[in-house]
C-alpha cells in the first residue's frame, strides 16, 4: 500500500486519498475482494491481473543506488500457509521476512499475510475443472480423486468467506500501526501446529490426508 506523496497541490487542508495497488484481481478471487475492501475504507484502488512480485519489489525498494519509493507507507503480500504442500508460498514467506527488515530503513513497512482456508472464485473454478475431467494427471492418474479432494478442501465446511478475510486484512493494513504478520482464516491453528511439528509428523499427516500413503504397483 503506497500512501500519497506529502507534496501537496496547494490544498493542504484536504487529505489525499491513500493509493492501493493490488495484483492478481480476477473477478471472484481474493484479490477482487481486496479491491472492494480497501475501496470501502476510502482508498483509491489500482488493480491489475498480472501478479508480478519481483516487479512490485523493484517498484518500492531502492535499487541501482536510487530509492524508487520516496513516500512512506506499507507493502504487503500474501503467501499460502505452512500447511500448503507447495514451494511457492514458502518462497514468498522467506522473501517477505527479508524485505521487512531490509526496507524498514526506507520507511517501507512490509506486512506478511498468512491465510487459512479461504473460499474464493479461483478455488471453486479449480474444483469445477477437476470435477469435469479436464485435467490429465499422467503418472498421478491413480491419485485423481485425492487431487480433487485437495482442491475442494479449502472451499468447503468452515472455510472463511473471501470477503470477510479481505475486510479483516484491509483493516489491519490500514491501521495506525500495521502488524508485521496477519494470520487469519479457518484452520490457521492446525496449520501453525503442522509448521511446528517434526517433518516426519507433517509428512505423515499430509500423506494420510490426501491418500499418498499407498505404494503404486511397478509399471
Amino acid at each position: 500500500m503506497a500512501p500519497p506523496n506529502d507534496a501537496g497541490d496547494g490544498d493542504d487542508d484536504k487529505p489525499e486519498m491513500p493509493v492501493v495497488l493490488i495484483t492478481g484481481c480476477a473477478n471472484g478471487g481474493i484479490g477482487y475482494e481486496y479491491c472492494k475492501a480497501f475501496a470501502s475504507l476510502g482508498c483509491r484502488v489500482v488493480a491489475t491481473d498480472v501478479p508480478d512480485r519481483l516487479r512490485m519489489v523493484r517498484a518500492v525498494a531502492p535499487h541501482d543506488g536510487v530509492a524508487a519509493f520516496r513516500a512512506r507507507g506499507e507493502r504487503w503480500q500474501r503467501g499460502g500457509h505452512g500447511g500448503d504442500a507447495v514451494g511457492r508460498p514458502a518462497a514468498v514467506h522467506a522473501a517477505t521476512d527479508a524485505l521487512r527488515v531490509e526496507l524498514r530503513p526506507f520507511g517501507v513497512h512490509v506486512v506478511k499475510v498468512v491465510p487459512g482456508a479461504v473460499r474464493s472464485g479461483l478455488g471453486h473454478a479449480n474444483a469445477a475443472q477437476l470435477a469435469g475431467g479436464q485435467a490429465e494427471w499422467r503418472v498421478y492418474r491413480e491419485f485423481a480423486a485425492e487431487i480433487a479432494e485437495r482442491a475442494r478442501a479449502s472451499q468447503a465446511g468452515g472455510a472463511t468467506d473471501g470477503g470477510v478475510f479481505a475486510a479483516h486484512v484491509a483493516r489491519r493494513v490500514m491501521s495506525a500501526r500495521p502488524p508485521r504478520e496477519i494470520v487469519y482464516g479457518n484452520m490457521t491453528l492446525l496449520f501453525a501446529a503442522l509448521v511446528a511439528a517434526p517433518l516426519w509428523a507433517r509428512d505423515a499427516f499430509f500423506a494420510k490426508r490426501f491418500g499418498l500413503d499407498k505404494m503404486l504397483p511397478p509399471r
